[in-house]
């Protein structure tokens, strides 16, 4: 299952009502709840601590940032190749979620 969110207080709100995903892909710049206080909220509460989560951003060194403090699993930078994202969401969330995601 593939959820969109328009911002990370949707995602949140998705996850509470869908259940917790395979992988979360976010971008850092976001309205009403931007992409780092989203990925805190997940890493501080212990049901959604364990998400993979893959940035994908513009803003490079904020992203790289993140990923050295250890706090994502992967940061592709825009503009971006599709298949490396989907070679990137397998590495980090394993076949299932790349099946479930494309097709």
């Amino acid at each position: 299952m593939v959820v969109e969110a328009p911002h990370g207080k949707a995602a949140l709100k998705a996850i509470q009502q869908k259940g917790v995903p395979d992988v979360v892909t976010t971008d850092l710049t976001m309205p009403v709840l931007g992409g780092e206080a989203l990925i805190r909220n997940l890493r501080s509460n212990p049901a959604t601590a364990a998400i993979p989560i893959v940035v994908i951003s513009g803003n490079k060194d904020a992203a790289r940032a993140l990923r050295a403090h250890h706090l994502v699993e992967a940061v592709l930078i825009k503009p971006f190749d599709v298949a490396k994202v989907a070679r990137c969401i397998k590495d980090v969330a394993g076949d299932a979620a790349l099946e479930e995601a494309t097709g």
